[in-house]
């Protein structure tokens, strides 16, 4: 991304958690972390709350069934990268 936009121009990245044996990953902090390492300079990391109901994945499979996604996926994180 950071080779092909122009100067002045922003990079938006939508992101869910992860975690990887019961360990919050923090993915936005590290592709954050990664982008300015690059060049980009964050203008800032934002947080969209999901409303369970609403939401297209995962896909369910009836009210009773739970599975480990469905329990962590309430939010995402919305990344601004700027190249300056």
């Amino acid at each position: 991304m950071h080779r092909v936009l122009k100067q002045g121009k922003a990079a938006i990245i939508v992101v869910g958690t992860s975690i990887l044996r019961g360990i919050d990953v923090e993915t936005h902090k590290g592709l954050a972390a990664i982008g300015e390492n690059i060049g980009f300079n964050l203008a800032g990391i934002g947080v969209r709350h999901l409303d369970r109901d609403k939401r297209m994945m995962p896909a369910r499979w009836g009210k009773a069934r739970q599975s480990q996604i469905e329990e962590r996926m309430h939010e995402e994180y919305v990344i601004g990268l700027l190249k300056s």
